[in-house]
Parts: C-alpha cells; sequence; structure tokens
C-alpha cells in the first residue's frame, strides 16, 4: 500500500487546522469548558482541549474572545507573520520529526514572546485582583505600586470580581474581570457618576507620544466590555485600565484609564451582535435550546433592532 506523504502545504494547513479548534467555550449556564477527557482510542484518557466537535455536541457558547479571531487586523497579522519568518528561519526540522509537529514547533517558538507577554498580564491581573480585595501582592513593583495608588484614589467599591457572564440573545459568554464604582472624589466621577462600571484589566505596549506614554487602543477591547455589560440585569458604564508592558518605557508608569461613552459601548455591541452571527456561520453551527430570560429580550431589543436596521 502507498502512503502518501505529507507535503508542506498539507502539514501547515493542518497545524493551523488543530490550532483554531482549541477554543474558550462555556456551557449555557456559565460553567468554562476548556478542557476534556478523551473517551476513546489510542488517547483515551488523555487531557485534550475543548473545541468546535465538544460543542455541537454539548451546545456550548463560545467566548467573546474566541470570536474575534474570524477578524484580521493588520498591524497583528504583520507581528504574527514576522515572528513566524524569523522562526522558521533559525529552526529546521529534525531528523525524526513530521512536519506538522515541525510546524507546531515553529509556531511555539514565534510566541514566545507574545508567552512572555501573556504570562505577565496574567500575573498583573492576579495583583490586581489581590489589591483589590486585600491579598498579597509584589510591593517591590513600581508598576504595581501606582497601580494600587490609583486604585485607591478612585475605587469606591469592588462589587465583584471575575465573573462568568452569558448573553443568550448573542449565544456568547465570557469572564469579566470586575464590576466597581468610582468615588465621588476621583478625577473620573464627573463622567461616571455613581453608575457601576465594567473594569477589564490589560497589558498593553506604551508608545512614547507628545502627550507622553500612551497604551495601545483596540476595538476588540471596547467590544468586549460592552459585552459584558450586556450580560447586567442592571445598567452599567465599561471601561478599560491599562498597564504598560514595553521594557523601554519608564517602569513605574501609572495605569491609563479608557472610558467608553454610551453610544460607543451601544456601537460596539451592536458589532458584536454581528460578529457572533459571522463566526457561527463561518462554523456553521447554531446553539440550539436557548431559552432567553424576558429581562434580557427586553435589554436586547434595541441591539436587535439596529442590527437589521
Amino acid at each position: 500500500m502507498k502512503i502518501e506523504k505529507v507535503n508542506i502545504q498539507k502539514a501547515a494547513q493542518t497545524a493551523l487546522v488543530q490550532e483554531a479548534q482549541s477554543a474558550h467555550f462555556y456551557t449555557q449556564q456559565g460553567k468554562a469548558r476548556y478542557s476534556d477527557t478523551v473517551k476513546t482510542g489510542a488517547n483515551k484518557g488523555k487531557e485534550c482541549a475543548v473545541n468546535l466537535r465538544h460543542a455541537r455536541s454539548e451546545n456550548l457558547y463560545p467566548s467573546i474572545t474566541h470570536i474575534h479571531g474570524c477578524l484580521s487586523e493588520r498591524a497583528l497579522r504583520f507581528y504574527r507573520e514576522s515572528h513566524l519568518l524569523a522562526a522558521a528561519r533559525h529552526l529546521d526540522i529534525l531528523p525524526d520529526e513530521s512536519e506538522v509537529d515541525y510546524y507546531h514547533r515553529v509556531n511555539i517558538e514565534a510566541r514566545k514572546d507574545s508567552l512572555d507577554a501573556a504570562a505577565r498580564g496574567t500575573s498583573v491581573h492576579k495583583s490586581l485582583e489581590n489589591i483589590l480585595q486585600g491579598g498579597e501582592w509584589d510591593r517591590g513593583d513600581p508598576q504595581l505600586v501606582k497601580a494600587a495608588d490609583w486604585l485607591e484614589a478612585n475605587i469606591e467599591k469592588t462589587i465583584w470580581m471575575e465573573k462568568t457572564l452569558v448573553n443568550h440573545t448573542l449565544r456568547l459568554a465570557g469572564r469579566c474581570d470586575a464590576l466597581v464604582v468610582f468615588k465621588e472624589t476621583s478625577a473620573h466621577f464627573t463622567e461616571l457618576g455613581s453608575e457601576p462600571v465594567i473594569l477589564d484589566f490589560k497589558t498593553r505596549r506604551f508608545k512614547e507620544q507628545k502627550a507622553g506614554w500612551v497604551g495601545a487602543s483596540y476595538l476588540k477591547d471596547k467590544r468586549q466590555v460592552a459585552f459584558y455589560a450586556s450580560c447586567l440585569t442592571q445598567e452599567a458604564r465599561v471601561a478599560n485600565l491599562r498597564l504598560n508592558t514595553t521594557p523601554e518605557a519608564p517602569e513605574d508608569l501609572p495605569p491609563h484609564l479608557a472610558i467608553y461613552s454610551r453610544e460607543e459601548q451601544f456601537a460596539a455591541l451592536v458589532s458584536v451582535g454581528h460578529l457572533s452571527a459571522v463566526w457561527r456561520h463561518e462554523n456553521g453551527y447554531q446553539p440550539k435550546e436557548i431559552d432567553v430570560p424576558p429581562d434580557e429580550k427586553e435589554r436586547m431589543a434595541p441591539v436587535l433592532e439596529r442590527m437589521v436596521a
């Protein structure tokens, strides 16, 4: 029997497909479904990532962050492609290595920078949680000291932290960092008032501009917090708290608060609705047996109306 040799194009495609199929999903009750156990075959008993096959079987919702994979961001694409090229240039395929495994190894090498940034982001997130909850954090980190000072000066009350939120109308779920109330003495109180505020933490590469060091702004950040607010039974404003990850920047840069207007928040939520529909169409997957609560139907009616306008 002739065994067909996997060519480079097919190997690359297989590696990319395997990566794309691993995603963050949630049950419709808001339980995270990140991993599973292989039930049959040679890998029985081993842990595997939850993918679209699991989603179809269990009627899962994708995460708000995952559906952004449908979009192509030029700056991000150039960053990834340049790192892939550099990794491929410096890595040779090993004698007994399959081409699929080689491409996985190149992918890992190319993403070391982003993985380091992600690790720093996870560490900063945990530190901010501990600061708000009175836990332990690294008081020798100048940036965290600045963040702690900022939180002390601005946040009156933390209503909750790290909560999974679900929107059945949009067939999406996600985990939000915090819901807070700002102090009357805060410089942002005039704009935000006493309403609850969805506050999502972002580690970003700051760039030096005429006005000083500024964190990168992405539309996906705005969509994410707008989505979180849509899951609440009460009205809430939305904002991102950005912290620097650029090594060349001053290590004690204070965090930057990006507040989005009500108009921006609504427009971003409408775009989330369109993006969710595109993701479902691209993947040929429509979650079933959905029971939308009456209060959510009322909240989401203006969004659905704008989507078809």
